[in-house]
């Protein structure tokens, strides 16, 4: 008899319930048939034997876990009346030192709490830790993964970290595990609508690859630096898991709240710096010729040349020719993160699109580039300035 065959007989016959196969008969064994060996032959399952099928196809049909609705939030996970979010508002002072390629700054974070309840300590990210040579990123990521970036040298140094709650001032140990930093406040934060104000004085040095979202590029006429992930911002506290200090390894997108910027960025005067938000004083940062380009392109669709690729790199260029520095001032509202990019190389050019300054900066490996675009794509006209920057072509 067929092997598989006999092997399923089997199989179904251990399905007989007990006294169906005590009553029922055996068959007679056949007579071997030399030299084969002997084979015996299993009785027949009763013609009621069924085999139980299990479909998995059916647990999409399942309900879904959805959270029970509440005042705060309704059951398809929309805003319901009561609904709040927590406001983070930066200001940042921070220096660009090219020779070192180092960030040094001092962020002030005015954290609004409009939770329901009084809030005993803040979480904080520190995204920059990702680089330094001992972190948990660093172990978990292969050397030439696109998420790599720590070195010798990398990660935060943090100088100070203060908070002014209730009109008095105090210091702070923070409690920095990895990318995440905790700091215990001396009372609660008031809920619906407490404020505390978190001061902090840090450092870091530019990685020269930074998981693929900042870093450095040695373009032909300076050094491109795009830098973000560059300042301890506050993590999310929502309503459905209280407080999300989620690590970072080098993947992931970055849930964030929401807050106004007001951020102040000092380099060398030969450097063109950009950002997200609104230049706010372009008349201290490029030279009166230029600031006619930059006024000529917020109402033109077409493509004007703020700082040209002949003009890159000449002296006047730049409205401090003999040098010293240059602060950029910039401001970016109901935003969820601010990052910049600086450079000795940048070309600038600008245009207008639905009262929205679209400016793009880029050194002159970049020049060439294919154009693309994402149909049905849009700015909101509430951006006062959005921004392309960019070392690679």
């Amino acid at each position: 008899m067929n092997a598989r065959f006999s092997a399923l007989l089997l199989a179904v016959a251990l399905l007989v319930p007990a006294t169906q196969a005590q009553t029922r008969p055996a068959r007679p064994r056949q007579a071997p048939t030399p030299p084969a060996t002997t084979t015996t032959r299993r009785p027949d399952p009763p013609a009621t034997a069924t085999v139980p099928v299990t479909n998995p196809s059916t647990a999409a049909f399942s309900a879904l876990p959805l959270p029970t609705p509440n005042q705060y939030r309704s059951g398809d996970g929309r805003p319901g009346p009561d609904y709040w979010q927590q406001k983070a508002d930066y200001r940042i002072r921070a220096t660009l030192d090219p020779n070192n390629h180092k960030v040094t700054g001092t962020v002030t974070v005015r954290y609004t709490n409009n939770a329901p309840q009084p809030l005993q300590h803040l979480w904080m990210a520190v995204e920059q830790n990702l680089f330094a040579p001992d972190s948990r990123g660093d172990a978990i990521q292969p050397a030439d993964s696109r998420w790599r970036g720590s070195f010798a040298g990398g990660g935060n140094i943090l100088s100070r970290v203060e908070v002014v709650q209730g009109g008095q001032r105090y210091g702070v140990i923070p409690v920095v595990d990895d990318t995440r930093m905790r700091l215990d406040l001396r009372q609660p934060l008031a809920a619906s609508g407490g404020t505390v104000d978190v001061e902090i004085d840090y450092s870091f040095i530019v990685p020269e690859y930074g998981a693929d979202r900042m870093g450095r590029f040695s373009a032909a006429k300076g050094t491109v630096y795009e830098v973000a992930q560059w300042y301890p911002r506050m993590s999310v506290y929502d309503d459905v898991n209280g407080w999300n200090p989620l690590p970072y390894y080098g993947q992931g997108e970055f849930y964030l709240s929401y807050g106004d910027y007001d951020v102040e960025i000092t380099a060398p005067s030969d450097m063109i710096v950009v950002s997200g938000g609104e230049l706010t004083n372009p008349q201290d940062v490029y030279t009166t010729e230029q600031v006619r380009r930059w006024t000529q392109a917020r109402s033109s669709a077409e493509t004007v040349m703020i700082v040209s690729r002949d003009e890159v790199g000449t002296p006047a260029s730049r409205p401090r020719p003999n040098g010293g520095m240059l602060t950029w001032k910039f401001r970016l509202q109901n935003a969820r993160d601010f990052a910049w990019a600086a450079s000795r190389a940048f070309i600038v050019d600008a245009a207008s699109w639905d009262g929205t300054l679209l400016v793009s900066a880029y050194p002159e490996e970049g020049i060439g580039t294919p154009q693309k675009t994402m149909p049905g794509y849009s700015i909101p006209p509430t951006v006062p300035a959005t921004l392309t920057a960019t070392g690679y072509g």
